[in-house]
């Protein structure tokens, strides 16, 4: 999990590179509630700071940045929930995506060290499709034909966009934790 401030997402370099490493998640609320929120911490805010109408201005960022926030994959508006329920929020969105990926690599740890160790690895329906030394070179081999084969990558491309089990995780060396799993 990598959170960023708001502006960050609003760049279209950031945006790619925060799309690679999985799915994004806009954590937005109503503009009185980001001013309760911030607003005894106004002075750590650089762009809220100094200004004279701080929540006239959370409106207005919340406007520029509205477009780039909606290509998030999924958006949660946490106005009216504690912590607890924003992370109960984000994990309902995502675990059914993540669930049967992590039991694999959870139930092969070892066996995945010792062969995929340092890479990325595409698992698909409980299965490893690609590999990669980047999540990015692993989805793409995820994708691509394979020499030698008749091209499949129609195929594992279609696999891939039906489900939802599929996932990118690294995996560790074999004298890297492997409480990284």
């Amino acid at each position: 999990m990598i959170a960023t401030g708001g502006g960050a997402f609003v760049d279209p370099q950031n945006r790619a590179r925060l799309r690679v490493s999985g799915p994004v998640v806009c954590l937005t609320a109503k503009p009185q509630a980001i001013f309760e929120r911030v607003g005894r911490r106004l002075e750590t805010r650089p762009l809220l700071h100094g200004h004279a109408n701080p929540l006239s201005r959370i409106r207005g960022l919340l406007l520029q940045r509205a477009k780039a926030y909606a290509q998030a994959d999924i958006t949660i508006d946490t106005t009216h929930l504690s912590v607890d329920e924003v992370a109960e929020r984000v994990w309902a969105q995502l675990s059914p995506c993540l669930c049967k990926s992590w039991q694999y690599l959870l139930d092969h740890a070892g066996q995945l060290s010792q062969r995929y160790g340092g890479k990325y690895v595409v698992v698909v329906d409980s299965r490893i499709i690609a590999s990669g030394e980047t999540q990015l070179k692993a989805y793409q081999n995820a994708c691509l034909p394979r020499p030698k084969h008749d091209d499949g990558s129609r195929r594992r491309q279609a696999r891939l966009a039906a489900t939802r089990e599929a996932g990118i995780y690294y995996i560790p060396l074999p004298e890297e934790s492997l409480t990284a799993f």
